[in-house]
């Protein structure tokens, strides 16, 4: 069979291959990439293609549908709908387009500090570059080629580059309507939606040019599909699954705790379908299947540059300023501050409700579908241990999954609080009414933090250079540390050039030599994360309060991301 010979000649490759097989070619120079790694890399791709052929060779490449016997079927809470289909997708729609208005409004505001490094790193690299190499973990893959697209199409302008980033925050919220659908109601599908919409953090990040949405967009598909997959046992459902879960590790490569916990939930549902007297085997065997097909497809689009990244996110994230310890009160503080939540009594007004509606959503959650749960909470937890076990720096963002998650146990949890208590008050006909005004009173909650989030950029470079500009009489710039390839950016969009018009530095001894070129009262410096600034350059800052001062403060969205102007004393 020709399927079976090619699979014998890839096993028998992955241990011929010779030394400098696609190395000489896929490694740039200076690249912290091990030409023995890669090979490795290459020869583990080169056996597993084997094995897959073998695979399809030896079982005949026919599709044998599991029977009832071997699937998981997830359960409604309630079979009641007050709504007709019609009526719910005329519904989404309006809920999609809000979505899609609320993601567009001030999408041209000045780039942050990560909306600008990938965009500057790899302006001018081929795709062939993106591939092969990786500096820097804003370096999210699928994200930066969309982008690139996206800036060819309409120019290098903010609104085209977060372009990508919109489309996959819009996108979402059908998505995450369908999976709620698998356990509950159309009117509580539509809650959940609607959640998601007006959310301002769900915003923020669509707003973002990076790959977080893409990340949660095709997290929440590859859930559906795997779901429907393990229901149904459909061709296309796992076909889906593994296009969903390529693109999630494409996106985020820290999406591959996704992949292992939905592995595990697949080997924890063959068991329990075995358990209950039902075939596990036949659907532990299509689960491999897919999971290996899935982790084969990944495996070959980051053979080259898995090594790179690797390397690359160790040393990144093992620096403080980087972000948080897990457990510690900064990384407390910084999630309350992203949750935009209210202080005193109105937080100990909604403590006690909020509990009880989360516990009764996840409760139900887990009644009617155990899969579902566990394939949004345990990638969360995968990745909490990953990033204990070898003490790396977090940030909330890392876990924004918990976001669809806590929306869909809002909208659950709501309808069935809401219900029992209408039961007991013999009035379960204004569930309806009741819920929907649940679910307008959390999505008031978003106005205040929504109003301030568009008033304010994520970080005010432009401003910041356009106020400079405006100076009278000679100055001269200086951005310090995280602020000079943001200053950079937009001084050199307004004809500035560096060490001419304006100087950055990032040490003292670069401080002393600008110094020595230019008079003190000439010079204006810009910072912004002094955080970071504190933890990684300490010894600049005595120098900056002993002969300047605050001038002007442009304020950003992002935490510690204001935009500090300091005038000579």
């Amino acid at each position: 069979m020709p399927v079976v010979l090619l699979g014998t000649i890839f096993v028998i490759a992955a241990f011929v291959l010779p030394g400098t097989w696609h190395i000489d070619a896929a490694i740039p120079a200076g690249s912290v990439s091990s030409p023995d790694k890669n090979l490795i890399i290459a020869r583990i791709c080169c056996f597993l293609d084997g094995v897959w052929c073998l695979y399809v060779g030896l079982s005949g490449g026919r599709w044998h549908r599991l029977g009832p016997e071997s699937l998981i079927v997830p359960k409604r809470m309630d079979e009641d709908e007050p709504i007709s289909r019609k009526t719910a997708s005329l519904i989404l729609m309006l809920i999609v387009l809000a979505a899609l208005v609320l993601r567009v409004l001030y999408l041209n505001t000045s780039f942050w500090l990560d909306e600008i490094t990938p965009l500057t790193f790899y302006r001018d690299s081929s795709v062939f570059g993106l591939l092969t190499t990786y500096f820097s973990t804003n370096n999210h893959l699928l994200y930066t080629l969309l982008e690139k697209l996206a800036v060819a199409s309409f120019g290098e302008q903010e609104w085209a580059v977060r372009l990508p980033s919109v489309l996959f925050g819009v996108a979402s919220v059908p998505v995450l309507y369908l999976l709620t659908r698998l356990i509950a109601s159309r009117f509580v599908a539509l809650g959940s939606a609607l959640l998601l919409a007006v959310s301002y953090q769900h915003i923020f990040f669509s707003q973002n040019a990076r790959g977080y949405t893409a990340h949660v967009f095709f997290t929440l598909a590859a859930t559906l599909f795997l779901i429907r997959g393990l229901k149904k046992d459909k061709v296309i459902h796992w076909i889906c699954y593994c296009a969903c879960m390529f693109f999630n590790l494409a996106a985020i490569i820290a999406s591959l705790s996704v992949l292992i916990a939905h592995a595990l939930i697949g080997t924890i549902a063959a068991i329990a379908v075995q358990r209950r007297g039902g075939a596990g085997w036949p659907l532990f065997i299509r689960l491999a299947a897919v999971f290996f097909l899935t982790l084969l497809l990944v495996l070959h689009l980051y053979s080259i540059i898995f090594p790179q990244a690797y390397m690359v996110v160790q040393e990144t994230y093992r620096v403080q300023s980087t972000g948080f310890t897990l457990f510690s009160a900064e990384f407390a503080n910084e999630v309350i501050r992203g949750l935009k939540v209210a202080s005193g009594p109105i937080v100990l007004l909604a403590a006690i409700p909020a509990l009880v509606i989360a516990v009764a959503g996840i409760r139900i959650i887990y009644r009617c579908s155990w899969v579902l749960l566990a394939a949004l909470v345990l990638p969360e937890l995968l990745l909490a241990a990953y990033l204990l076990k070898l003490s790396l720096a977090v940030s909330p963002r890392f876990f924004l999954l918990a976001l669809p998650l806590g929306l869909l146990v809002c909208a659950v949890g709501l309808d069935r609080v809401a219900r029992s208590i209408l039961i007991r008050l013999h009035r379960p006909n204004l569930l309806p009414y009741v819920f929907l005004l649940g679910m307008l009173c959390v999505s008031l909650v978003n106005i205040p933090a929504l109003c301030q989030y568009y008033r304010i950029p994520k970080q005010d470079f432009r401003s910041a250079v356009l106020y400079l500009k405006s100076k009278p009489g000679l100055v001269f710039p200086v951005s310090i540390y995280t602020a000079r390839e943001g200053f950079a950016y937009y001084a050199n969009r307004v004809g500035w050039h560096e060490n001419i018009e304006y100087f950055d530095t990032r040490t003292v001894p670069d401080f002393m030599a600008i110094l020595q070129k230019h008079k003190a009262n000439q010079l204006y410096l810009v910072t912004t994360f002094p955080r970071a600034l504190h933890l990684d350059h300490p010894e600049l800052e005595p120098l900056m309060e002993k002969y300047w001062i605050i001038d002007k403060v442009f304020p950003g969205s992002i935490g510690d991301g204001d935009l500090t102007v300091w005038k000579p004393r």
